[in-house]
């Protein structure tokens, strides 16, 4: 979509009031491309910033980035740290043991996996990914 803003060579009608935007009056030009056709519409400066406002009541945005946050103290959450960064050991060795077929090995990192869950619940809860 393009937008400029121009002054009114001949008398044209406002696309969001009733009122029409008399010659030598500032417009707002919008025109974009629907198909083949190309259709431009012509607002008085106020009605475009009044349009504007208003499709921004209409499309509310939430701020969903990241994940929840956890309220705990900071030792908790280098308690935490470190036994994520074992699982995440842990789960490097078993791919290891699964490339060489290794099933006695691959038992034992499970049931590590199993203790490393239930260290980690009094520190905010086992996380949803394990």
């Amino acid at each position: 979509m393009n937008v400029w803003m121009t002054k009114c060579s001949r008398q044209t009608g406002c696309n969001w009031c009733p009122e029409p935007i008399e010659k030598t009056e500032h417009m707002v030009v919008t025109s974009y491309y629907r198909g083949k056709w190309l259709i431009k519409k012509y607002y008085h400066p106020e009605c475009w910033i009044a349009q504007g406002k208003e499709a921004l009541e209409r499309r509310i945005k939430v701020d969903n980035r990241g994940g929840v946050r956890l309220h705990i103290p900071p030792e908790a959450k280098k308690e935490r740290r470190k036994i994520a960064v074992r699982r995440a050991s842990v789960i490097q060795r078993i791919k290891k043991a699964y490339e060489r077929n290794d099933v006695d090995n691959m038992i034992h990192l499970g049931v590590m996996l199993q203790q490393l869950k239930e260290e980690i619940e009094p520190y905010g809860g086992v996380p949803k990914k394990w």
